[in-house]
């Protein structure tokens, strides 16, 4: 039986259409109670209005989030301060208003991502722009702080492409708007430095073939916080680990590409390695940013002394043929298998958190010698943590034509087949949980002393 074309033509669309009418109900309920103005409803209102039109015209795409509804509900039973209620109601626009750009370039298959870009910076720019116009915030400085906000968010929403991109954006941009405006941070200057400084590394990442894509995205949009928000202080910590790393990995593997075979990845760096190695950094920050806790500081340094003494571990260890022992049996195994150590690996691991260390140096507020021991007894101790479950929980595959364990599914030509470890456990979730344990240990260690 054919389905006719229209806005109540299946049960779905009738949900969708009830979630509207719920958020709208909610806004005039916020209007009328004396929490919002007549241009915040006028706004957010003409989104959703939006958004009932686009339901009609693309039934695959979910509309009007369910968080939606319960953030301006909390709004509305906590009766929040007016400059809390529009810091809430600024990302929800946002998300329905990008929705029209994600059905433009039908981001679930080919993008072109640059093409995406700017198109999404140039709807948020004029988003921002009139936001701040009709809530008394327009100045130039908040013109500096709708470029920035337009940068970062725009990539972030072409990065991350999944059903839950709007209630990821939602809290992302709930953060930023508050770091730009009412924070009290007033360098928007070192901001749009700091986010233009970050799109010159990733396009040369991309130029050099550090990174991929989607990989130079993620640094850029971490980066763009980073280098914005932190200042020299946080950048130069990030920026030594990538170089170093990436050139590191480039000189490796002209020596010895044979040990390629056994790595999931290759050299280029994708978006979720650019995460699983800074992104504890960007939370470091944030809590920096509000509590100037020198603290978090350091646990930035920790958590990239850890991926970097890592990192350092597997190409200098690998850089020439070399015996290679499991870390939990010392029996040997093949170079470059997960859990594999070795004496020139180890060596390449303190090699990586000293550099680190180096690289922090000029703003800390320890002791020389108690921060030098710290940094790298916690990144070596980071690397063991990641050989320990590269050992025993990491996924591995073997291949049906060599019999190698591998980390890749395509061996020989042919399929891998499972050998040990959980399926969800890959090499960029070992660095991030081997990082997060080096950053826990300093965590505790601090409220011990």
């Amino acid at each position: 039986m054919a389905v006719k074309d229209d806005l109540f033509s299946d049960a779905k669309l009738y949900w969708e259409f009830a979630k509207s009418i719920a958020v709208m109900a909610v806004i005039i309920l916020l209007y009328f109670s004396g929490y919002t103005n007549t241009a915040l409803f006028l706004l957010l209102a003409s989104s959703l209005i939006t958004d009932i039109y686009l339901s009609n015209r693309n039934k695959k795409i979910s509309f009007n989030d369910i968080s939606q509804i319960v953030v301006l509900l909390i709004c509305a039973k906590l009766f929040l301060e007016p400059i809390i209620v529009r810091i809430i109601i600024f990302p929800l626009m946002l998300s329905n208003v990008l929705k029209v750009s994600r059905l433009f370039f039908q981001m679930d298959k080919d993008v072109d991502y640059l093409k995406a870009i700017g198109v999404n910076i140039s709807i948020i720019i004029l988003l921002v722009i009139s936001y701040s116009y009709f809530t008394n915030l327009i100045n130039f400085s908040s013109i500096v702080a709708a470029l920035s906000i337009s940068l970062l968010l725009s990539a972030f929403i072409v990065l991350i492409d999944n059903k839950y991109i709007y209630i990821i954006l939602t809290p992302f941009s709930m953060i930023l708007l508050h770091m730009l405006f009412f924070s009290g941070f007033e360098e928007n200057y070192q901001v749009l430095l700091g986010i233009g400084f970050a799109m010159v590394v990733a396009l040369i990442s991309i130029r050099l073939k550090f990174l991929t894509i989607t990989g130079s995205i993620a640094t850029f949009v971490m980066a763009g916080m980073l280098f914005g928000f932190g200042g020299i202080k946080w950048s130069v910590p990030i920026l030594t680990f990538f170089i170093l790393s990436s050139l590191l990995s480039k000189v490796r593997k002209k020596h010895n590409e044979e040990v390629e075979l056994y790595f999931e990845k290759s050299g280029v760096r994708d978006h979720w390695q650019v995460m699983a190695n800074g992104g504890l950094g960007v939370v470091c920050l944030l809590l920096y940013f509000y509590t100037s806790n020198e603290l978090y500081y350091l646990m930035n340094i920790v958590s990239l002394a850890a991926v970097c003494a890592d990192t350092w571990a597997t190409e200098i260890g690998t850089y020439k043929r070399t015996n290679t022992y499991n870390i939990l049996t010392f029996k040997p195994i093949e170079q470059g298998r997960s859990g594999g150590i070795s004496i020139t690996g180890t060596f390449g691991s303190f090699l990586g958190a000293s550099v680190i260390a180096l690289s922090g140096l000029f703003w800390i507020q320890i002791g020389f010698a108690e921060y030098f021991f710290v940094i790298i007894l916690l990144g070596i101790l980071g690397s063991f943590v990641d050989s320990i479950i590269g050992a025993t929980i990491q996924h591995q595959l073997k291949c049906n034509v060599c019999e190698k364990i591998t980390e890749k599914k395509l061996h020989c030509g042919k399929h891998t087949t499972f050998y040990s470890g959980f399926t969800f456990i890959n090499n960029d979730i070992v660095n991030f949980v081997s990082a997060v344990v080096a950053v826990l240990i300093l965590f505790f260690m601090s409220y011990s002393v």
